[in-house]
């Protein structure tokens, strides 16, 4: 017969498992957004206080707020971009009711049409998320690349492509975010 103090393990265990599968699943849905430029989706998927700190071959961008981001993502993904980012690998851990952290494997491959660069590599994520009102959030998100190229494109034919549907529309005195800008720290896009 099982007593109570093992059940209550039981419920723990079976918590914890729910727990990390709706952290994998939020991850999953983030990479899915930025593919397909739905940033109003993406926004339900961050914790308000979102701190980002992305480290790649030329770059290091770091932001603080939910909706810089967005707006700044929103600006990257424009109808002329692809992009392609898979995670594998988590490694999640829960560190209480309402905190856990991971760190996932990253490939990403990225074109942007209008400027003719492909940036692609891999990166290590390193994820905070925090549990509010019975939901996990990304807390914290940020990379540090393992390895990171740039090239130019050749010609190609794109015969489909979501963000060309969904993509930010720049209009005609805008100009837009160039993929693999060399940045120092940006902190929002005022700046």
């Amino acid at each position: 017969m099982i007593d109570r103090d093992e059940v209550d393990v039981l419920r723990r265990d079976v918590q914890m498992l729910k727990d990390i599968n709706a952290i994998q699943s939020l991850k999953y849905r983030y990479l899915e957004c930025i593919d397909t430029g739905n940033v109003a989706e993406l926004r339900t998927l961050l914790h308000d206080d979102l701190t980002t700190d992305f480290r790649g071959g030329h770059f290091h961008l770091t932001m603080s707020g939910a909706d810089d981001f967005v707006t700044f993502l929103e600006r990257t993904l424009h109808t002329r971009f692809i992009a392609i980012h898979l995670a594998h690998h988590p490694q999640i851990h829960i560190d209480s009711d309402t905190e856990a952290h991971g760190t996932w494997y990253l490939w990403d491959d990225d074109r942007d049409l209008q400027t003719g660069a492909r940036i692609y590599g891999t990166a290590i994520y390193e994820d905070r998320y925090e549990k509010v009102a019975g939901r996990w959030l990304i807390r914290h998100t940020g990379y540090s690349r393992v390895f990171h190229a740039n090239e130019a494109l050749s010609e190609m034919e794109v015969t489909v492509h979501v963000l060309a549907e969904h993509g930010y529309e720049y209009r005609a005195d805008e100009t837009p975010v160039p993929l693999g800008v060399k940045v120092d720290t940006r902190t929002s896009l005022e700046e």
